[in-house]
């Protein structure tokens, strides 16, 4: 894996300093390969506490979730009218993505216009989540240039409780807020549906996470 990223790193530069399509491509594969022993191995790229079982996401149960929108009058009631089937992951999208180069693009560099014009700006991760890790997303979170930025980083990480129960450690300054849920992977509400709700009610009600 360290040379993965040693090799991830020497793409991502001559992509850099040549943005064409192939040096686009080949950095991007070069990324995904920082993985690729991890998950050979039987790892679980979206929750570290447990193996890769095969389907969607490394869960079964999230086949599921596909069989349940496929259903004739689900589609009815949301108006699809096109003939595929839904799907958890399409490898034609993520292939459509990567030849475009969209999986290089910084999309943190958007977050100081969206804050200055006053929207309240949420990221959360689940602390067992390795492909969104929360600690990538905290360092992402950090280094975001905006008039906030020192606050930020000197703001404290403070217990989130809800009922008594401790369910993540919150950061927040002015708009910006960031939550490590506990206990959670990838897919945060099916690992954690309580912490999610609380989540929700709390940002939607109050634009912020309550301590």
């Amino acid at each position: 894996m360290d040379q993965a990223k040693v090799e991830f790193q020497k793409s991502l530069e001559v992509y850099k300093q040549t943005p064409t399509p192939e040096a686009m491509v080949n950095a991007t594969y070069a990324g995904y390969d920082i993985l690729t022993p991890y998950q050979d191995a039987g790892g679980n790229p979206y929750d570290v506490r447990t193996k890769c079982e095969g389907g969607s996401l490394c869960n079964p149960y999230m086949e599921r979730i596909a069989e349940f929108a496929n259903q004739p009058w689900i589609r009815t009631d949301l108006g699809v009218h096109i003939d595929s089937d839904f799907v958890l992951c399409s490898t034609d999208v993520q292939d459509s993505f990567i030849s475009t180069g969209d999986e290089l693009v910084d999309s943190s560099e958007w977050i100081p216009m969206i804050l200055a014009a006053g929207v309240r700006v949420l990221n959360y991760a689940g602390d067992a989540d390795l492909i969104c890790n929360h600690m990538g997303n905290k360092a992402m979170m950090l280094n975001i240039q905006w008039p906030g930025n020192r606050g930020f980083a000197a703001a404290a990480d403070k217990l989130w409780i809800v009922d008594g129960r401790a369910l993540g450690e919150v950061r927040t300054f002015e708009g910006l807020s960031f939550l490590r849920v506990y206990g959670a992977g990838h897919m945060v509400a099916l690992d954690q549906p309580a912490a999610s709700l609380a989540m929700l009610a709390q940002w939607l009600d109050h634009g912020a996470i309550i301590i």
